[in-house]
């Protein structure tokens, strides 16, 4: 099973921000974590059509871990790996 190392992604809360028009695009800080996910994985594709286990191990900066919804964290990486799967 292939194993990575990803950079700490921006929180749920944090993927998303307002355009004038009122919809929402990808926040800057998504977008560049997407670009340094991006190369870590470079080359990986995930099995077609079969289940894929994804582990997480959360490595929070400090002591902020006991202050944070680490599900938050959870969903961009879990996005990433649905895109490369379409």
């Amino acid at each position: 099973m292939p194993s990575f190392v990803l950079p700490l992604p921006p929180s749920a809360n944090h993927m998303y921000e307002p355009n004038a028009n009122g919809s929402r695009r990808k926040s800057d800080a998504l977008r560049l974590w997407e670009d340094e996910a991006a190369l870590v994985v470079r080359g990986w594709e995930p099995p077609v059509k079969t289940p894929l286990r994804v582990e997480i191990v959360l490595v929070l900066p400090g002591n902020k871990l006991w202050a944070c919804d680490a599900c938050n964290y959870e969903k961009p990486i879990t996005d990433s790996v649905v895109g490369k799967r379409r």
